[in-house]
């Protein structure tokens, strides 16, 4: 009897889902044409280039494309590229490292010879973008503890930041002035600190147009900074105009534009020498706790030589956070240091160079392996910054079905923003239903908007997708209505 009586619930279920999903939009595909087909009419488009590209990751095929095999800009989405490559060519447990060394002699508590710190770029070191980095304190008491298991209380030489495992032309070179000595225009460099970001405070002139006056930095950079200050002083509730330029290791910094009347006000710039920055306050701190240098500090760079000194290996430290924890940060926050520093290491694993070029190489040879016709694909970076990367629709969705075939796609899948939720698509796609669960990298900069990422049907199934937008003349919350409609468009008739 318990069974007849389920039949007719199981019946009934049955005919819900039937009638649940009746109701549910017949995909459309043709609807997505026609409202890309407006997009390319619109007023504030037609002087520019859209593109397109839509993928079944079922079935591995794409099935609609539009203008997807025209070279274009993406900005930040380029990161996709680098950091779907680093899980293969890295691995996701992958860690970067920073070694302990010393030249000369352990002589009764004195070291004969120099301390060396060699760094091989990790990118987290008390980064301000990770909660639980470890302070400076922490990462100095650390080593002073290694220093201290090996009996050495004086150093009758200098403390020493090899960051020569690096080239001295350490700034991509297609980056533009605009980008350098801004906070977002650090490179990845041998040493990386506080995410390369120092904080700028200025005092507002109390007129309009007079010049603001520098009050500090933070952490205290000023021993390596001398700013050329051009700013002036703008009505109240102008916003942030300012801009900090100057190349890496230069210690002129040039600040323009304006900050509004008012109270204090702070800016973000780029670290000029991050590895001295270090060296200095390493020497500083074991000052403090009675560990004394006669030579004091510098770098290898500004020594000027390799160092090709004899060296004896005291420790190696492990970044505290893998590869894959890394990615995920790069992804959600878009960090251009943590992407460019991956690139470097991509680099030094696949050429033995840590450099922009080498992970370039890298990584385009990487994606013509797994069989993307790379041609039209220029990569000049690894975080999308240069302005002359250029990529296709096409190929920015090619690797994101390769990715969604690869052991590591949990964790590439989950370091893409949610939209509507996460990092840089937290105001995103609050449009869309939740079922559709849309993890997306977006990119942007001056007439450039792009999102390439992941969706799913009403029926779950899971598809890839790239929408670039170059050269567009209209303004921002324009874009954004009309990225966002089609955005709906395309989740609900796929």
């Amino acid at each position: 009897m318990r069974y007849l009586l389920f039949l007719p619930l199981l019946f009934l279920t049955c005919s819900q889902n039937s009638i649940e999903k009746n109701k549910r939009k017949e995909p459309d595909l043709k609807k997505i044409e026609l409202l890309f087909e407006k997009l390319q009419k619109d007023e504030g488009f037609k002087n520019g280039q859209i593109a397109f590209a839509l993928y079944d990751l079922k079935n591995e095929k794409s099935i609609l494309e539009k203008n997807a095999d025209k070279s274009l800009v993406v900005a930040s989405c380029l990161k996709v590229v680098t950091t779907a490559a680093a899980y293969s060519i890295l691995g996701e447990n992958y860690q970067f490292t920073t070694k302990l060394e010393h030249s000369g002699e352990i002589v009764k508590g004195i070291l004969k010879g120099n301390l060396y710190v060699k760094g091989a770029g990790d990118p987290t070191l008390c980064s301000k973008l990770i909660r639980y980095a470890p302070q400076l304190e922490e990462v100095f008491k650390q080593w002073q503890i290694k220093i201290n298991g090996f009996g050495i209380k004086a150093i009758e030489g200098q403390i020493i930041f090899d960051d020569s495992e690096y080239p001295t032309d350490i700034m991509p070179a297609e980056w533009i002035w605009g980008d350098m000595g801004n906070y977002f225009g650090s490179p990845a460099c041998a040493f990386n600190i506080f995410d390369n970001i120092y904080q700028l405070q200025l005092q507002p002139a109390d007129k309009l147009d007079a010049k603001p006056t520098i009050i500090k930095t933070i952490p205290d950079v000023s021993s390596q900074i001398e700013f050329v200050n051009e700013l002036i002083t703008a009505e109240a509730g102008s916003g942030d105009l300012s801009t900090i330029n100057g190349h890496v290791y230069d210690k002129y910094r040039y600040l323009n534009g304006s900050i509004p009347l008012g109270n204090t006000f702070k800016v973000h710039g780029a670290m000029p020498d991050p590895a001295f920055f270090l060296a200095k306050n390493f020497y500083e701190y074991l000052k403090k706790n009675k560990i004394t240098a006669t030579k004091k500090f510098s770098t290898a760079r500004l020594i000027n030589t390799k160092i090709k000194e004899k060296r004896k290996f005291l420790h190696e430290f492990k970044s505290p956070f893998l590869l894959k924890e890394i990615i995920n940060y790069t992804n959600i926050y878009s960090s251009n240091l943590f992407a460019e520093a991956i690139l470097k290491r991509i680099g030094a694993k696949k050429m033995s160079k840590p450099s922009t070029n080498a992970g370039t190489k890298s990584v385009t040879d990487f994606w013509r392996e797994q069989g993307i016709d790379v041609k039209g694909m220029v990569l000049k970076d690894g975080s999308g910054l240069a302005r002359s990367n250029l990529i296709t629709a096409n190929q920015l969705t090619q690797i994101l079905t390769k990715s969604f075939k690869k052991e590591y796609f949990n964790n590439f899948y989950l370091s893409l923003p949610l939209a509507g939720s996460d990092g840089t698509m937290a105001n995103t796609g609050k449009n869309l239903n939740n079922i559709h669960r849309l993890r997306a990298k977006t990119g942007g900069m001056s007439r450039v908007f792009a999102m390439t990422g992941y969706f799913r049907n009403a029926d779950r199934q899971m598809f890839a997708f790239t929408l670039i937008f170059n050269n567009y003349t209209c303004k921002a919350d324009e874009l954004k209505n009309k990225y966002e409609e089609f955005l709906k468009i395309m989740v609900e008739n796929t």
